[in-house]
Order: structure tokens, then C-alpha cells, then sequence
């Protein structure tokens, strides 16, 4: 089965921090990122677990272009850059 990965796309959408897999030893607070669309992400930084990653906290509910790989199988984005539009 091939894997859908996108590299290097711009992505316009708005940050919200959601506190995810409640109970399991994933839990934390996740960047989840949301398109125009409705179509939503997971953000995360290569080499850096996506639970509870302060660098996303200043994005919260706000609109901001995203630099990354989109990862279409696992509905996550490994995150290059991160701008208030």
C-alpha cells in the first residue's frame, strides 16, 4: 500500500490546542491544526513528541500559515515553519 505524504506544502489555517488521548500515555495537550476546508491536523516538529509541545502554545486560536509535510495516512504535519498570517 503506498503512502500519501505531500512535501512542502503551505497550508492556511487556524491552531487549537486540544487535550487528546485522554487516559492512554499519548495524552497531552496536541496542536491541532484546522483548514478552510474542515479537513484537520495534528502539528509537530521533527524529533519532538506532538503532546504538550510549548512551541505551539503561541498559536493558539490564531490564523497562521504552516510550512510542512503533510503525512495524508496518519492526518499528521511534520512542521518547517510556523507564521501569523
Amino acid at each position: 500500500m503506498a503512502q500519501s505524504k505531500i512535501d512542502m506544502a503551505n497550508l492556511i489555517g487556524i491552531v487549537h490546542i486540544r487535550h487528546l488521548c485522554i487516559g492512554s500515555k499519548s495524552e497531552g495537550d496536541y496542536a491541532c491544526f484546522t483548514l478552510p476546508t474542515g479537513k484537520e491536523y495534528i502539528l509537530y516538529r521533527e524529533g519532538v513528541y506532538p503532546a504538550s509541545d510549548d512551541y505551539f502554545t503561541q498559536f493558539d486560536d490564531k490564523k497562521v500559515v504552516v510550512e510542512g509535510s503533510i503525512e495524508e495516512h496518519t492526518h499528521y504535519v511534520c512542521v518547517q515553519s510556523v507564521t501569523e498570517e
